[in-house]
């Protein structure tokens, strides 16, 4: 995957070719997934607070 991304950032105008959208697509693609990967891993922090909480209550 590395090497693809590296090669749609050198040649924009090739990304509509190779992924079927356009570069600006891709970009705010990247961006959204970018977001969506930390919410999740600050989701999965506090899961794994309330775990911690829980199990110092228990003891």
């Amino acid at each position: 995957m590395c090497i693809v991304l590296d090669y749609i950032q050198k040649y924009p105008l090739r990304a509509k070719q190779i992924l079927g959208i356009s570069y600006e697509q891709f970009q705010s693609l990247l961006k959204a997934a970018a977001e969506k990967h930390l919410k999740m891993k600050k989701e999965n922090e506090k899961q794994k607070l309330k775990l911690i909480e829980n199990s110092d209550r228990i003891n």
